[in-house]
């Protein structure tokens, strides 16, 4: 009887879309649900923190080496700037050339926008990442690695339970 009612309340929470309080209510009996668990252990299978710190390290690595190919291009693009007017200069009398460096010209802001864009977005991006890093070095998401790695019944020995009746 009490695991019907225990299986009914167990429905009616999902019922209402509260699968934190099913969860709650299952870790308050010192049972570890088995969808929680299953995250848990896609955590751990994936290498749980250590895993995610090391992506950082490979997303900072990657983040520096396409802000030196962006600032690289940007140097391209403005030495070739410079010498295509310099270059119109001396075709001045000459429309077919000046028509080229025009086209030139213009393929070249074109390229210095794009640069100037990704840029942009390349700090937008870092920004990003150095918030959700201050997430990661919050204490709680320490405490919530802790806890992440531990096995399905040390974390339902973690769980609080309820006072004695």
């Amino acid at each position: 009887a009490a695991e019907a009612l225990a299986a009914q309340a167990q429905q009616a929470l999902g019922g209402l879309d509260l699968p934190q309080a099913l969860y709650g209510w299952q870790l308050g009996r010192g049972e570890v649900p088995e969808a929680l668990w299953k995250q848990v252990e896609a955590w751990q299978q994936t290498g749980g923190a250590e895993a995610l710190h090391a992506k950082f390290a490979e997303v900072d690595a990657a983040a520096d080496e396409a802000m030196k190919a962006a600032a690289d291009a940007a140097a391209v693009t403005g030495k070739e700037e410079s010498a295509n007017v310099r270059f119109l200069q001396r075709a001045a009398g000459d429309p077919d050339l000046a028509a080229v460096c025009e086209r030139a010209g213009l393929a070249l802001h074109a390229l210095t926008s794009r640069t100037e864009k990704l840029q942009r977005t390349w700090l937008s991006g870092r920004d990003a990442d150095e918030k959700l890093r201050n997430q990661l070095a919050a204490p709680q998401m320490a405490e919530g690695c802790k806890l992440l790695a531990l096995t399905r019944a040390q974390l339902a020995a973690e769980a609080p339970k309820p006072p004695p009746q």
